[in-house]
Parts: C-alpha cells; sequence; structure tokens
C-alpha cells in the first residue's frame, strides 16, 4: 500500500467529499461564446507551433480576421409577442447567443429558446416531476414484491400475493412511463390541444443529445474509440484539450500516481486506432505528430487519458490493476456510522457495493433503515466506505483527466461511429460491454463476483463521467443548477449476458441486477417483437424463452454451444407444426377480431368486416352461423396468387353449393383474389377448418410466422437459412 495512504481511516474521516466525480451543481459554468473559444484555441495552436508568445500570437490571429473573416451565419426565427403572436425575427448567431444569455432564457440543442422557470412555471413539468417520483416508488415496491415472491420461507400462498402485487407496481410504472412519455406524442399531434411542433423537436434533440454523449463517453472510456473521422476533428479535439486542461492537476496526478508520460507517437499510435477507421494520409498523420512534438508533459499526458480510462491502463496497467483491486475489496467491518456511510456516499458507490456484496443479498430486498444492526448492513456499509475511501484518494487523477471541461466530440455525428463496446443505443439510453475489462482483469470471461465487480467498477467510472459531462451540457442550455440532476442517464440494468438479433432494437439478455437489486436467479430480458412472439402459439412462446435461457446459461457456464442440436431441434419444431395443420389444429394461428361493420371507416367490401360476409354467405349454411359480429376468427393465409390460380381453386371445390355461393359473392363484390381466409374460432374449434380451404393453406407461411423468434435466436448464433426455405427443407 502506498505510504501516503497507510492510515485509510484518517484519509475518509478528514477528506470526505461527495464531489469525487461532480462538481457541486453551482461550480458548473455557461460556455456559449464560440468567438471567444476560437480565439483562445487558435492562439494556443499558433503559439506551439511557430513558438511566439500567446500574446503575440492572440494579436497575429485578430489581424488574421481582418482580412479573412469568419462566417458569422444569419438567424431567422419565430418570436413569440406577449399576445402569443408569433413575429418572423433574424439576427446573426453570435447576437442571437448574447440575446439568449442577456434575456436568461432556455436554449436548447435545436436552438429554440423558453421563458426561464423562474419567470413562468410550466405546468407540464410539474406533472412530470410528479409522475416521475410516484413511478420511482412504483418501481421499488414492484422489485420488493418480486423479491418477495421467491423468497424460500414464504408459503405458496404469500409467494403468489407477492406475484401479484409485483405485478401491479410493475404495470403502474409502465402506465406511468407512458403517461410520461406521451407528452412528447401530444405536442407533435395536431389534433391535440398540447399541439406544439418546437417542444417536441426540443425533448427529441435533447434525449438524442444525452444518449449520444453516453455513447461517445462510454466508447472513449471503455475502449479508448473516438469518432475521428476527419483530420480537421483530430486537431480540433488535440488543442481543444491543450487549450483547457488544468495543467496543474495533471502534473500533479501525474506525479502522484507515478503515471507514464506518453510520446508523441505513442498517442498518434492510439489516435489512428480510432482515425484509420474513417480516413488514411500519412501527410496529415505527420501534421498531427508535428503538433504532438511541441506539447511538454502534461498536455500528452492530457491528450491521451482525458476522459480515456482504456489508454490510461494501456500506459499504466499496474496503477489500474491496482484501483480496480482497491475498490472491488468486500470489507465487514470498519462503518461506525453504517446509515451515513450508505447514504452519503458519493453516487454510484453503493451499487458498486452491492455487485461487491452479490452473493450475500441476492434474492433480498434491501431497506438500509430496516437492516440496522445486521452484520449484513455493516459488510455494506464497510464495503461502500472503503470504495469512498479510495476515491478520494484518487480524486486527483479523476479532476485532472475524468471530470474536465472538455466534452466528447462531435456527437452530431454519433451514428455514422464505428462503435467497440456499445451493444446497443436507442434516443434515451447507452449499454455498454465491459467482458474485455473483465477478461484483462481476471485472465478469462469470469461470471462470478470478481468478474462482475470489476465490470462494475469501471461502470462506475463510466457512468458518473458520463453524468459530469451531462451536467455540463445541461447548465449550457442555462438550466438552473438545482435543476441539473433532473437529466441524467442512470445504470438500470446488468446483463451477464447479452445477445443481439439481426433486427433493429430485438435482444435478449439475462438481468442479474436491476438498479442495485440483485436477483436470486438471472431473469430473462426479451426486447422486440419477433422475439416476445405474443402472437403465435404460446406453448411455442415457452420453448423459445427456455432455448434463450439455455443458450445464455451455456455461456455463462463457459460451456460449448452445439449449433447443430438447435438447428436440429427448430426444424423439428417445424414438422411438428405442419403436423398440426395437417391434423386440423389451430392453435398455431394467429387470431383477431372482426367487429360490426360500422365500427370500420372504409365500406364493408373494404373492410375486415368482409370476411364475416363471406362465412356467412358461404359456408354458414355448411358449416354454422357465426352470429353477429364481435366474435374471433383465426388467420389462414391461402397461396392463391392471381386470377388464374384463383379460378383453379375454385374449380377444385367439390362442393357444388359453396363453389357457386363463393363464385356468386366473389362476383357481387368485384374480387378477383383471395389472400387470407378468416372463419370464425367457436366454429372451428367445433367443426375443424372447412375442407375446402385445406389444400391451398399456406404451410410456409404458418410456419414462417411461428418459427421466427427461432429464426432469430439461430442467426444470434450465427446460422441463417436460406431465403423462402424452410430449415426442414433444408436436410436438417
Amino acid at each position: 500500500m502506498d505510504s501516503e495512504v497507510t492510515d485509510i481511516n484518517n484519509l475518509y474521516n478528514e477528506k470526505y467529499d461527495p464531489y469525487i466525480f461532480k462538481r457541486a451543481n453551482t461550480a458548473y459554468d455557461i460556455h456559449l461564446s464560440p468567438v471567444s473559444e476560437y480565439f483562445k484555441q487558435s492562439t494556443s495552436y499558433i503559439s506551439k507551433m511557430t513558438g511566439m508568445s500567446d500574446e503575440l500570437a492572440n494579436k497575429w490571429v485578430k489581424k488574421a480576421l481582418k482580412t479573412f473573416k469568419l462566417k458569422n451565419p444569419e438567424v431567422t426565427y419565430n418570436e413569440k409577442q406577449e399576445n402569443g403572436d408569433m413575429e418572423v425575427s433574424s439576427c446573426k448567431l453570435t447576437d442571437y447567443i448574447k440575446n439568449v444569455l442577456a434575456s436568461g432564457d432556455v436554449v436548447v440543442p435545436s436552438f429554440t429558446t423558453y421563458m426561464h422557470p423562474s419567470k413562468e412555471k410550466s405546468l407540464h413539468a410539474d406533472f412530470l416531476s410528479i409522475n416521475i417520483a410516484a413511478r420511482k416508488s412504483d418501481k421499488k415496491m414492484s422489485h420488493k414484491f418480486e423479491q418477495a415472491s421467491e423468497s424460500e420461507t414464504a408459503t405458496p400462498s404469500e409467494k403468489a400475493t407477492a406475484k401479484d402485487k409485483a405485478l401491479y407496481y410493475e404495470v403502474m410504472q409502465k402506465t406511468r412511463k407512458v403517461a410520461n412519455n406521451s407528452l412528447s406524442g401530444a405536442y407533435a399531434s395536431k389534433s391535440s390541444i398540447l399541439f406544439n411542433p418546437s417542444a417536441h423537436y426540443t425533448l427529441t434533440s435533447m434525449t438524442r443529445c444525452v444518449a449520444s454523449i453516453g455513447n461517445a463517453i462510454t466508447e472513449s472510456m471503455v475502449a479508448g474509440n473516438k469518432m475521428f473521422k476527419t483530420p480537421q476533428v483530430v486537431l480540433n479535439y488535440l488543442v481543444a484539450i491543450v487549450s483547457n486542461i488544468s495543467k496543474a492537476k495533471v502534473n500533479y496526478a501525474l506525479h502522484k500516481y507515478n503515471l507514464h508520460v506518453p510520446t508523441p507517437e505513442e498517442i498518434l499510435k492510439s489516435i489512428k486506432l480510432s482515425s484509420d477507421r474513417y480516413w488514411l494520409n500519412a501527410e496529415t498523420d505527420q501534421e498531427v505528430l508535428d503538433y504532438l512534438n511541441k506539447l511538454d508533459d502534461a498536455e500528452r499526458a492530457a491528450v491521451l487519458y482525458t476522459n480515456d480510462m482504456w489508454n490510461m491502463r494501456n500506459y499504466n496497467e499496474d496503477v489500474v490493476r491496482i484501483l480496480i483491486r482497491r475498490m472491488i475489496k468486500r470489507v465487514e467491518k470498519g462503518s461506525v456510522n453504517q446509515l451515513d456511510d450508505l447514504y452519503h456516499s458519493p453516487e454510484g458507490v453503493t451499487t458498486t457495493a452491492h455487485f461487491i456484496c452479490a452473493n450475500e443479498i441476492k434474492g433480498k430486498n434491501i431497506e438500509y433503515d430496516k437492516m440496522v444492526g445486521s452484520e449484513l448492513l455493516e459488510t455494506l456499509a464497510s464495503t461502500t466506505r472503503n470504495i469512498s475511501t479510495w476515491l478520494i484518494y484518487y480524486k486527483p487523477l479523476i479532476e485532472a483527466f475524468f471530470t474536465t471541461d472538455i466534452l466528447p466530440l462531435d456527437i452530431t455525428y454519433i451514428r455514422e461511429m464505428l462503435r467497440d463496446v456499445i451493444v446497443l443505443s436507442d434516443t434515451d439510453s447507452t449499454c455498454g460491454s465491459y467482458d474485455e475489462w473483465v477478461r484483462w482483469y481476471c485472465g478469462e470471461d469470469n461470471f462470478e463476483t470478481v468478474g462482475s465487480s470489476v465490470a462494475a467498477c469501471v461502470m462506475m467510472f463510466n457512468t458518473q463521467a458520463m453524468d459530469h459531462n451531462i451536467k455540463q451540457f445541461a447548465r449550457n442550455m442555462n438550466i438552473d443548477p438545482d435543476r441539473v440532476e433532473l437529466l441524467k442517464m442512470k445504470n438500470e440494468f446488468y446483463w451477464p449476458v447479452f445477445i443481439t438479433a439481426n433486427k433493429n432494437k430485438h435482444y435478449f439478455a439475462m438481468t442479474a441486477v436491476k438498479e442495485g437489486n440483485v436477483f436470486a436467479k438471472p431473469k430473462l430480458e426479451r426486447k422486440g417483437v419477433h422475439l416476445i412472439a405474443s402472437a403465435i402459439d404460446q406453448d411455442l412462446v415457452k420453448v423459445s424463452e427456455e432455448m434463450m435461457i439455455e443458450v445464455s446459461n451455456k455461456i455463462i457456464k463457459r460451456e460449448g454451444i452445439n449449433l447443430f442440436s438447435y438447428v436440429k431441434r427448430i426444424a423439428d419444431i417445424e414438422r411438428e407444426i405442419i403436423r398440426k395443420i395437417d391434423s386440423g389444429a389451430v392453435s398455431m394461428y394467429k387470431l383477431e377480431k372482426v367487429k360490426n361493420k360500422d365500427s370500420y371507416k372504409n365500406d364493408e367490401d373494404k373492410s375486415p368486416y368482409m370476411h364475416h360476409i363471406v362465412w356467412r354467405e358461404v359456408f354458414a349454411a355448411k358449416y354454422g352461423s357465426a352470429g353477429d359480429p364481435m366474435y374471433m376468427v383465426v388467420k389462414i393465409p391461402l397461396k392463391i396468387k392471381g386470377k388464374n390460380e384463383l379460378k383453379a381453386f375454385m374449380e377444385s371445390i367439390k362442393d357444388t353449393d359453396i363453389r357457386e355461393r363463393w363464385l356468386k359473392l366473389l362476383d357481387d363484390y368485384d374480387k378477383d383474389s383471395i389472400g387470407t381466409f378468416k372463419p370464425p374460432v367457436m366454429i372451428v374449434n367445433t367443426r375443424g377448418i372447412p375442407e375446402e380451404v385445406k389444400a391451398v393453406i399456406d404451410i410456409k407461411r404458418i410456419v414462417f410466422d411461428n418459427c421466427t423468434v427461432f429464426y432469430n435466436i439461430l442467426e444470434s448464433l450465427g446460422f441463417y437459412r436460406k431465403p423462402k426455405m424452410m430449415i426442414c427443407e433444408m436436410g436438417y
């Protein structure tokens, strides 16, 4: 242990600081002057490259701009008057920004401005605040009863009651989420009294910026990957860091932790790992190297380590390994005031402690206030205290490199970024992989407590650096310091296994931890209609869920996956569906409801009501009446394409009464095709599928509809069936 921290208790007691990763909200400043920043960075670059003083370089920049003037774009905008009328106005961009700052308005990424809440409060904001708090409470209660439903000491009756309550609160939190999100849709809907298009664009642009910051910071912190999409972006990034870092903090961190000072060649190598994905230019590489050669030790360290835990690990492996080892230590004793240690630790610390103590808290509902006096609470508090203590020791390193004023670059183009660790991202979420860090620390994949603790430790550094940058983003919109906490991305799930499908927003994963709560057993999480498959035979849904869990568990247990066995099983499922179709079973068909004709906007022959007419006029006399709608029907796809096939099908019907009635109906309604046959469920369940259509049922379509979930599982394992072919047709 370092001589500086031999007395860890004194370090904690004397220097306790809640602002490890972040600053006090009032310490975040607004930086909205592109002109002053341009002068600062241009001056810095010219000074470095020419050797002239900063003062002389600044004069040179001002003189040059008199000849080569920067373009100050004209901004045209709608200005809302006091009476609510809109007036078109225009001014230069810099004047627009000055006016915003002078008036104290809120300015969002789309450059729309809003009256500051201090002048007039929004009723919608108050509604959201109440609903967000209520949803948080519902989520907590849902988890509480979910854990209770799996308690080994509870009776079957108690488990059933707890499961019902867990489901109730889960539905409630989802309902509140829908209510919160509905505001954005209402703003975009002309039929709503809340119609306000700019508000919809504002919400969308803000969530995309937050998610983009999450993507960019995660890629940089966890993998050293940056979006260096052009040579100019690289130089701009380097100059921005050199112009804005605190060299005093960097030099102190270099000395205190004995960090490696990278050479210009090492930095260029790191840059090229990202830039080579977008462009190759030896001359530009030399230009970057020339600039790097002009930097001093602190500046070179800053450009490599800023927002980059991965490169810090690459060049300071022992330092980072010791840091993680200290952080993930399980500590049983040491906390004197346990509730204080838990409730007042820096954000993200208690969640990390829950990972470290996962074996003790697995399946338990953790409520600190109700655990006072227990050994478990002392372990949680002491482990939390240990993490907080070491964070205090490493605070100079965090401040020098991970909580700087340097925001991630080019988030506008984040969609074009080639990612290394982001496995899933939406307009309001960022999901990253930490498996490479676990392999580095453990020497192999590790799904035990040590592996998840390493992931949690790196995740804590990443998510808190992310939150710091989101706070800078919030303040630059002129959001009040006491409200910046409302805009954040928090870690919700920990998935030991995450498997993507080839369809957008489709994945399945095993959830081991949710918002710091450790499940007794990992739970299957599915996303995407083709993996949830709620519309198909529910017996097949259950089989698909079991298959996803089986695949995931094999990965966790580090067992080999026999791909052929899964291909063969799914081919057998196809054959079983075909057998059921031949036997007249209906469980694999989709169902829908036929309503009365007044329920449809279109005429009866152009709406689903037409299926009722077909049954009433053609089949009721032989198979029985279904009565008046509403009733459920079975969707049976038919393989009839075009007029010729329709004619051949009609000629094949042996029952002349059915054939004549059907032909007359087609003629009366001027129909020349039959895509889907929809008989009433109540009739089919008792009489079976009418014989007349069995020969033209599109068996492949039904198999494909029911097996899409299985095909997605196979594709996630690397197996693809041939187009328009069932797997059983491919020889399996």
